[in-house]
């Protein structure tokens, strides 16, 4: 029998999460450690768990499919550290989610987001903080990198992490909500003439979101001419409520088209 201890750990992350959550229901943070390999996605990961795999590992630990984190309450952290995760969704139908990403790479490779806020209650509260972290998208016809529109509550943190897309008509980062984006890199790799915003933000219904970027670098490799008028930094929206924004110490690389010599 395995009984999760070094001596005897869990075969599979499911297994070690089943057994938390079903056996010894934390009410404090209890770390998973995860060995070096490929594991199945698919799984749930609830309150105060975090799943760590080891630091500076010259293999990695790869979550080939997508994975939940879940809240079963609202004063309660989800963490992933020291990972590669195939799609992570932030979902909860009933309370607040807290969700904290360190050292982790978050890939797609489909239409879809890698990384999703999409709460089952849209009056539910969805706060997501990544440090050095690698977002990546390699399909054309991606929507957005990192989407989060289901609640006006959201809010998403990004500090020093990297953001690649190789979306041709797909964005980012789009989300409702407030963002803070700190020493970051975002870039569209994509080559087209009708490229989507890098940033893509909306307020609600009832809130001001607070945007904050500074110390970062926002750029498109392509250099075609933007004859959609959106291969654009930031793009926002606010039909009913306004958005309080601040831009500081940052670089923006876009061209748009043919520059004037005078």
């Amino acid at each position: 029998l395995n009984y999760g201890v070094i001596t005897s750990p869990f075969a599979t992350i499911n297994a070690a999460v089943f057994y938390i959550s079903q056996i010894l229901v934390p009410t404090t943070p209890v770390c998973i450690f995860v060995s070096p390999g490929t594991y199945s996605g698919g799984f749930t990961i609830n309150d105060n768990m975090y799943l760590i795999g080891p630091a500076n590992s010259p293999e990695p630990v790869i979550i080939s499919g997508s994975i939940f984190a879940t809240p079963a309450s609202s004063d309660a952290t989800i963490g992933l550290q020291n990972l590669t995760v195939f799609g992570l969704s932030v979902t909860g139908a009933f309370y607040d989610a807290n969700v904290e990403l360190n050292n982790c790479k978050i890939l797609t490779e489909t239409i879809f987001s890698a990384l999703t806020l999409a709460p089952d209650d849209p009056a539910v509260s969805v706060t997501v903080s990544a440090s050095e972290c690698l977002f990546v998208s390699t399909d054309e016809d991606n929507v957005a990198l990192i989407s989060g529109n289901i609640t006006e509550n959201t809010s998403l943190i990004l500090e020093n992490c990297q953001l690649v897309s190789n979306a041709l008509e797909g964005t980012l980062i789009d989300i409702t909500g407030s963002l803070t984006v700190r020493n970051c890199s975002l870039l569209n790799t994509a080559a087209g003439n009708s490229l989507s915003p890098l940033i893509l933000l909306q307020s609600g219904a009832t809130l001001t979101p607070v945007v904050n970027i500074e110390g970062s670098i926002l750029r498109f490799d392509d250099l075609s001419a933007d004859v959609g008028g959106t291969k654009l930094a930031i793009q926002f929206n606010a039909p009913t409520q306004p958005i309080t924004a601040r831009m500081t110490n940052c670089t923006i690389s876009i061209f748009r088209g043919t520059p004037i010599i005078i």
